[in-house]
């Protein structure tokens, strides 16, 4: 075995910033509408409709943090 071996250097995970968590929130609430909009355009049954209204209230409920490091 080499010397060294095994001494990688360590991997940091920085938490995403704030925007990009709020850009996240964002496309996933703008996703969620547009799939909405084609559930009632194709006359779905109503508990789909009803769930996917519960999730985007939901997302909006979600704090946008972030962790301090």
């Amino acid at each position: 075995m080499k010397r060294g071996a095994g001494r990688r250097g360590k991997r940091v995970y920085l938490p995403p910033s704030q925007e990009e968590l709020k850009e996240f929130k964002e496309a996933w609430r703008e996703a969620l509408l547009k799939l909405l909009r084609s559930l009632e355009e194709s006359e779905a049954p109503s508990y789909y409709i009803e769930a996917i209204r519960e999730v985007i209230e939901e997302i909006e409920k979600i704090p946008v943090q972030t962790r301090l490091l």
